[in-house]
């Protein structure tokens, strides 16, 4: 099993999305509107 639980594979996904996001906005301008 790649998972250790049915949590972890649900919620995998969607921490790996944020941590993309949150890394793609903080590389935006800080004065940006």
């Amino acid at each position: 099993n790649y998972f250790p639980s049915i949590e972890a594979a649900l919620t995998q996904p969607v921490e790996d999305f944020l941590d993309r996001a949150f890394a793609r906005l903080n590389e935006r301008p800080a004065d940006e509107p």
